[in-house]
């Protein structure tokens, strides 16, 4: 009786965690990933590379910390570099440091320079748009689908 009492206990714990723990690998057109997973207390992380870990990233991995309603993140792998520049919203965090494989920069910080060497402007639509030949991935983390 009790192993069918603990039995149920794991199952349920399973469960919940399964249920509440999102997580989704989205590949990167270099043959890359990142994880976007989402957690039961409105966090999300952004991990350079599959992260199938249960708790907050190692110091060694570059994350980036937002919320589960948070509109999205774009993401844009440097050619022939360790770096990749993300676009998120405001409230943010970045985690990177020299012991990270891969490093994570905000877009905004250089913002003129990127504009100009990853965007253009479409004049049909009067938006602008990043260039073809880059390799990008936009994540949008409320809806969590990738492009």
């Amino acid at each position: 009786m009790k192993k069918v009492f603990i039995f149920f206990l794991v199952l349920i714990f399973s469960i919940a965690v399964w249920y509440g723990e999102s997580r989704k690998f989205v590949p990167f057109p270099n043959g890359n990933y990142v994880t976007v997973w989402k957690t039961y207390n409105n966090k999300c992380y952004v991990i350079i590379g599959k992260y199938y870990g249960l708790f907050t990233p190692p110091l060694d991995r570059a994350y980036i910390k937002t919320t589960n309603v948070s509109p999205g993140v774009d993401l844009i792998w440097k050619i022939d570099s360790n770096t990749i520049l993300a676009q998120v919203d405001s409230g943010s965090v970045f985690h990177s440091n020299t012991l990270a494989k891969v490093q994570i920069v905000d877009y905004n910080l250089n913002r003129i320079h990127n504009d100009s060497v990853y965007t253009y402007f479409d004049s049909k639509l009067k938006v602008k748009r990043y260039k073809k030949n880059i390799n990008m991935v936009s994540v949008s983390i409320n809806e969590m689908g990738a492009l």
